[in-house]
């Protein structure tokens, strides 16, 4: 069972006359790995034989008691969680603590540019490559329009579009790259 912080454990009410306990509730939101719920959801994880209604009524309990909040969303969806006093947002504090910790790598390294190892460096890598393949594309479609061609520069319409065409298929191959090192990775583990 999860530990339950103290400010949890002054507000619970203990009534054993209810098929569940709050404090059963909160366990259970505490122990998982997600931040938010829904009754569907936590009735899944409580007792097989607890109604939905009964889990309805826990939270609005531990929401008048301001141990849970919920957010609502269109289409009548309520998603509860923890209202952890420490945290801005449905957070705990050991999590938010790591979050503030954790290393953000600005840089990828070579390694893992190599290898497609870093995701985010891809796609970043990817979506800047393609605004300048489109830029170029751009620029020589409108020197060739205003008819500038005097062929002594590298700023030709010709050479421009060329530039735009061979960066995006050396993105192309970049993606399919990426694809099969995914591949590779899924299947050898």
């Amino acid at each position: 069972m999860a530990d339950i912080p103290d400010w949890v454990e002054d507000r619970l009410n203990p009534n054993l006359n209810n098929k569940l306990d709050q404090r059963h509730v909160v366990e259970t939101m505490l122990e998982a790995d997600r931040p938010f719920f829904s009754i569907s959801q936590l009735q899944s994880r409580l007792k097989p034989d607890v109604g939905r209604g009964t889990v309805r009524n826990r939270l609005d309990e531990l929401q008048e008691i301001d141990i849970v909040a919920v957010e609502e969303y269109p289409d009548t969806m309520k998603l509860y969680y923890v209202d952890h006093p420490e945290s801005e947002w449905p957070l705990g504090p050991a999590a938010k603590e790591a979050l503030v910790d954790e290393e953000i790598e600005v840089y990828p390294s070579a390694k893992e540019l190599v290898t497609f190892r870093n995701e985010m460096a891809m796609s970043r890598l990817m979506g800047a490559g393609l605004y300048l393949s489109l830029l170029l594309l751009t620029g020589g479609a409108f020197l060739a329009v205003a008819g500038f061609d005097d062929g002594t520069t590298l700023a030709t319409p010709n050479a421009l579009v060329t530039a735009g065409m061979v960066l995006m298929f050396f993105l192309l191959a970049l993606s399919i790259g990426q694809l099969l090192a995914n591949g590779i990775r899924r299947v050898v583990g």
